[in-house]
């Protein structure tokens, strides 16, 4: 039953996460494009995509170690943030060396570096409604 219950909490949350980060990034979308335009590229959605799906699996871990270790959930968020900013940094070069044109390089690098700030700012947030229900459960017990 218990099990039951997280995991319908866990899809509500991945599918609320998945509206926000598409919100997110449709926003930068369309100020790039409208804004910007010099930054706007073809591509952009790779980003939207990069994100969302790092985000799931650093949602999916932090509700794991939450539920198993939560003494370690500090420790793991931020080993989850270096991993997360080597994986950008390898996004950034592989896209740098293996896709883009010359055109197109300072527009990608800016436009994934204002999306992680704005992902990051957001993650913090939920990363602070995950301390607080840890916080929450440990003064019930």
């Amino acid at each position: 039953m218990m099990c039951d219950i997280f995991n319908k909490q866990q899809s509500q949350l991945s599918f609320l996460l998945t509206i926000v980060y598409l919100i997110i990034g449709s926003l930068c979308g369309l100020i790039l494009y409208h804004l910007f335009s010099a930054y706007y590229f073809s591509l952009y959605f790779v980003i939207v995509l990069f994100f969302w799906s790092t985000g799931i699996i650093t949602n999916y871990i932090v509700e794991r170690t939450i539920r198993y270790k939560a003494n370690r959930l500090l420790s793991v968020y931020m080993m989850l943030r270096l991993v997360k900013f080597l994986l950008i940094v390898i996004f950034l070069a592989m896209f740098e060396v293996f896709i883009m044109d010359e055109n197109h390089k300072i527009p990608f690098a800016v436009a994934l570096m204002g999306n992680y700030f704005l992902y990051a700012c957001f993650e913090l947030y939920i990363f602070n409604l995950y301390n607080k229900r840890f916080v929450n459960n440990e003064k019930k017990e």
